[in-house]
C-alpha cells in the first residue's frame, strides 16, 4: 500500500509519503506558524513515523521557518535523511545532479547524458532545450525523472528557471559553507543553525524565497491517473504552468486536450494567496480533481483568498480539501491512499 498525508500543520506544510508499506519514505517540507506547532508535530511523528528509521528522501521546498521549523524535530525523531534536496542545489547527495554542470562546463548533450546515466543507474535524466520566450542564454532548466529513488514510483522536481551566474553562486557558498560534507550530514549536525546559515545563503540572491520554491511531482509507474503535484509557496505562471503539463501530458505532446494523465491531487500554492494562484489558467484547474490548502484559522495573511477557493469551488467534479489548524493540537489529517 502506499499513503500520503497531508498534515494539519495549519499556516505551513508538512508532507509525507510512505510507499510499498514502508519501504521508502519520504517528506515534503516540515513547518507550521502555529501556536501549538511543536505539540502537533511531535504528535505526528509519534503516531505515523517510525523512530530513527531514516528517510529516504526530505526536499525542503524553499527556507521559510513555516516550511521548515519543524526539520529539527523531524531528524530527532527519524535520524539523518538519506537524501536532501534544496532548491537549485541537488548535486549534494550524489543522488541527483539538476544543476547541470556538465552542460555549463562545456560538455555536449550525448556526453552528459553518457555521463549521467551512468552515476545514477540509467535513471531518465535529461535537459529541455525550450527554445521560446521563457529562455535566454543566461538561463537554464532542468528536470528529472528520477527512477533510481523507488523502483515502482516516478518523481520530477522542477524549480523556476534562473539566471546559471546566480544558481552557480548558491551552489559556491553553499560548497563553503559545508566545507567538504555532504548537506546530509551538515544539517543533521544541527538542523536549525543549518538551515538558518542556508537561508542566509538564498536570501543574498533571491529576494522572495517563494520564487525558489522546488515543485515536486509525483506518481506511480505505471499508472497514469494518480498523479500528485506539490507546489511550496511556487509563484505559478506560464513557465511553471508549462513545465508541470509537460511532465504529466505524455511529456508535452498532447497538451491542454489531454486526458492521459489528470493532476489527481494538487497542493494549492502559499496556502490559498490570491498572487500566487491567479495566473493558473482554466486549462490547468480542469485537470485537477482534488486541490489541497493548507492554513491556519485567524491567520495575519489572510490565507486562503476567498477569490481562490471560489475559483476553485466552481470546478465541476473537483473537491477542495482544508488541511487546516486553529492553534488548538491535533487535529485529523487528510490522507489519500493508492494501492
Amino acid at each position: 500500500m502506499n499513503e500520503f498525508k497531508f498534515y494539519n500543520v495549519g499556516e505551513g506544510l508538512f508532507y509525507r509519503g510512505s510507499l510499498n508499506n514502508h519501504a521508502f519514505e519520504f517528506v515534503y517540507d516540515c513547518g507550521s506558524e502555529i501556536k501549538y506547532s511543536h505539540e502537533t508535530i511531535d504528535n505526528i511523528l509519534r503516531n505515523d513515523f517510525i523512530p530513527k528509521r531514516n528517510l529516504d528522501l526530505l526536499v525542503i521546498s524553499h527556507l521559510h521557518k513555516d516550511h521548515t521549523n519543524g526539520i529539527q524535530q523531524l531528524i530527532v525523531y527519524t535520524g539523518k535523511p538519506k537524501k536532501i534536496i534544496l532548491p537549485y542545489y541537488y548535486i549534494s547527495s550524489n543522488n541527483l545532479f539538476l544543476k547541470g554542470f556538465l552542460f555549463i562546463s562545456g560538455y555536449d548533450n550525448d556526453e552528459s547524458q553518457t555521463i549521467l546515466k551512468s552515476i545514477f543507474n540509467n535513471s531518465d535524466i535529461w535537459r529541455r532545450d525550450e527554445g521560446n520566450k521563457y529562455d535566454n542564454n543566461n538561463e537554464y532548466e532542468f528536470r528529472v525523472t528520477n527512477n533510481h529513488f523507488f523502483e515502482d514510483w516516478d518523481f520530477v522536481l522542477l524549480n523556476k528557471s534562473i539566471s546559471s551566474a546566480i544558481a552557480q553562486q548558491i551552489e559556491k557558498d553553499i560548497s563553503k559553507l559545508i566545507v567538504n560534507v555532504k548537506i546530509e550530514d551538515y544539517i543533521n549536525k544541527n538542523p536549525d543553525k543549518a538551515l538558518k546559515e542556508l537561508t542566509k545563503i538564498y536570501k543574498g540572491y533571491i529576494k522572495d524565497l517563494n520564487i525558489s520554491s522546488t515543485i515536486m511531482i509525483h506518481w506511480p509507474k505505471y499508472e497514469c491517473f494518480e498523479t500528485s503535484v506539490l507546489t511550496g509557496d511556487a509563484y505559478f505562471d506560464k513557465e511553471i504552468e508549462r513545465k508541470i503539463l509537460d511532465n504529466i501530458c505524455c511529456y508535452g505532446y498532447c497538451f491542454s486536450h489531454c486526458r492521459c494523465r489528470p493532476i489527481t491531487y494538487f497542493q494549492v500554492p502559499h496556502h490559498g494567496a490570491e498572487k500566487n494562484f491567479s495566473s493558473i489558467s482554466g486549462t490547468f484547474i480542469r485537470k485537477i480533481n482534488n486541490f489541497y490548502i493548507s492554513f491556519g484559522f485567524g491567520n495575519k495573511y489572510r490565507h486562503p483568498c476567498c477569490n481562490v477557493v471560489y475559483r476553485i469551488s466552481s470546478q465541476k467534479g473537483s473537491k477542495i480539501h482544508f488541511a487546516y489548524n486553529s492553534d488548538e493540537p491535533f487535529f485529523d489529517d487528510d490522507t489519500y491512499i493508492i494501492k
